[in-house]
């Protein structure tokens, strides 16, 4: 059961929507890094943020490690 959840986001700034890039859970245990990736191309042209949201029950706390975040651009 997915008791603790990572959500990662993209809050566009002009109207503050959100689009939900992944959840991520206790049950995507690893036992070293994954490097993510995700094509924003859609957004092309908006002013964003990345938002990195947590939510967790009361017992067994997961830990996220975020190691770095870039959003790079082509233009």
């Amino acid at each position: 059961t997915a008791y603790d959840r990572l959500f990662i986001e993209l809050v566009d700034t002009s109207n503050n929507s959100v689009t939900t890039l992944a959840t991520l859970s206790n049950l995507n245990k690893s036992t070293g890094y994954v490097n993510r990736t995700f094509n924003v191309v859609a957004q092309k042209g908006k002013t964003l943020k990345i938002r990195l949201r947590g939510s967790s029950d009361s017992s067994l706390a997961t830990t996220f490690r975020i190691d770095s975040v870039s959003l790079l651009s082509d233009g």
